[in-house]
């Protein structure tokens, strides 16, 4: 079977030579991602996009590992754990930091999911690789409330303007503690309800912004007008 980790992605590269990202690719549905319906960003999620785009095998790839998880969890995470294991190795061979995005297009609460590693089974991966750094993207209120209990994981809330995900929108208001990362069109304002915004397009590794900012990014890909509605104006 394939890896469950992959450092291709154009965007982990911007890591620089400090630090070494990979991340766990799956093609996105409502099982990986409950709240993209509310969110309306199934269509215009970036699985869609770059390589994806002239290559299927890449997104039957991921399709593959999406039904891994689901199918077969033990071997799933097994795998999984081999596969941090394996870049631990590399970073070490390289000098570098390793740091994993588990959620590659996707969004699932890995908190309550076992790994077993070195024959003892841990709460979860995290709990596993207590010195490796976590991070993701989420627009799930419980997998942000579960990270402030997980010190090597770090959420930054995934902000969308759909008017049925604003009940999500206020739930995040009321945690704190957390960035938001916010797509706009065009480009980036300077200050965005009162926040400043950073350039979330410099690098993938939101566990060194600092605190209180909205992470700004750029929208890629198609112009259709779905597309242009899913966008947070100036």
């Amino acid at each position: 079977m394939p890896k469950l980790l992959s450092v291709s992605n154009s965007k982990l590269l911007k890591g620089g030579a400090s630090h070494l990202s990979a991340m766990v690719p799956m093609v996105p549905d409502s099982r990986t991602c409950p709240n993209a319906g509310k969110a309306d960003c199934l269509s215009t999620c970036l699985y869609l996009s770059g390589m994806a785009i002239g290559y299927k095998s890449i997104n039957i790839s991921r399709e593959a590992k999406r039904e891994r998880f689901f199918n077969d969890r033990k071997a799933f995470m097994a795998d999984l754990v081999k596969d941090v294991e394996a870049l631990l190795r590399k970073a070490a061979r390289e000098n570098v930091i390793p740091c994993v995005r588990l959620n590659g297009f996707s969004d699932i609460n890995y908190a309550n999911i076992k790994a077993v590693r070195d024959g003892v089974t841990h709460k979860n991966i995290f709990e596993a690789f207590r010195t490796v750094q976590f991070y993701d993207y989420s627009k799930v209120i419980q997998i942000m409330k579960d990270s402030k209990s997980i010190p090597n994981l770090h959420i930054t809330f995934s902000y969308s303007p759909s008017e049925d995900f604003e009940p999500v929108v206020k739930e995040a208001k009321r945690l704190k503690g957390f960035n938001w990362a916010v797509v706009f069109e065009n480009e980036l304002p300077k200050t965005w309800q009162g926040k400043t915004v950073i350039n979330g397009e410099l690098s993938d590794l939101r566990f060194l912004d600092e605190k209180n900012v909205i992470v700004g990014l750029v929208a890629k890909g198609t112009k259709n007008a779905k597309y242009n509605n899913t966008l947070t104006k100036h």
